[in-house]
């Protein structure tokens, strides 16, 4: 193999490593909602609703230290709060 052949396939394989690291490096957002639960969890000390309908909804809300709150989650990921600070969270109704 030639010393051009040899520079120009370790410039064309680098090109396509970069590109490959860059294209999957980090997963989109639909992704990342595809792959938690719908409804309340937990993750790194903060509580999330993952709204997996298409339409905003009402949720109840306990907390500790205040009364219950109803809260609007929109479509995806919501946080809601630390979670020492949460006792429950539950559907309540479309719409907000």
């Amino acid at each position: 193999m030639t010393r051009y052949k040899r520079h120009f396939l370790v410039a064309v394989t680098a090109a396509i490593s970069t590109f490959l690291l860059l294209t999957s490096a980090t997963p989109s957002s639909a992704a990342t909602q595809a792959t938690t639960p719908c409804g309340y969890y937990e993750a790194d000390g903060h509580s999330y609703w993952n709204n997996c309908a298409n339409t905003d909804v009402t949720i109840d809300v306990g907390y500790r230290a205040v009364p219950d709150t109803g809260m609007c989650m929109t479509p995806g990921i919501n946080e809601i709060f630390a979670i020492d600070q949460i006792v429950f969270a539950t559907y309540m109704h479309d719409g907000c």
